[in-house]
């Protein structure tokens, strides 16, 4: 049985906020994973926490906060049952500044004036 091919990922980088979607593929040299033999249905992971899992578990989401900032090595793997296939890529979350606040009024500020008692 020979290795399933996970094609290539690419680093990425994204701000914070913005939703990350990563797709894996790959095929199984073995069986093409026809839908009249599912002996080698792939299984796709990554070990980073913080990615949903999607449709036929090949595509992950996540929507980082204005906290999440940084560099986050990933390593995704794909199984054919038999054997596990991984790669590693790097995920670089910019800072962004969140928008400003939509809350309180149209008013100016309150502005107070100090008098010295007579």
């Amino acid at each position: 049985n020979r290795p399933p091919v996970l094609q290539f990922i690419p680093n990425m980088t994204k701000k914070e906020a913005e939703v990350i979607t990563l797709q894996l593929i790959a095929s199984d040299p073995d069986n093409q994973n026809s839908v009249t033999n599912d002996d080698n249905v792939l299984t796709y992971s990554t070990d980073f926490l913080n990615f949903i899992s999607y449709l036929n578990n090949n595509i992950f989401r996540w929507q980082p906060s204005y906290q999440d900032s940084g560099i986050y090595d990933i390593t995704a793997s794909v199984s054919d049952g038999s054997n596990v296939v991984t790669q590693m890529f790097r995920l670089n979350v910019t800072d962004n500044d969140p928008p400003p606040s939509q809350g309180g009024s149209d008013r100016p500020p309150h502005h107070y004036e100090l008098y010295p008692s007579p």
